[in-house]
């Protein structure tokens, strides 16, 4: 994901090609659904006590 996601800008600033454009959005939904959410941490890991307050506490430092 990294590697297109500096790939993507580099080739429309050098190719101009609009797919480039698409490819990069692509890229950023992507990698915005991939971030885990604290629910989901908590749940995938089966967290229980201290660590799950710990977990639930980043998220509502966030909002």
């Amino acid at each position: 994901m990294l590697l297109c996601s500096i790939l993507s800008p580099l080739g429309l600033y050098l190719f101009e090609n609009n797919g480039y454009i698409i490819a990069y959005a692509i890229t950023l939904a992507l990698l915005s659904l991939g971030k885990p959410s604290p629910d989901r941490m908590v749940r995938l890991m089966r967290l229980k006590g201290e660590e799950r307050e710990r977990v639930i506490r980043i998220k509502t430092r966030e909002e």
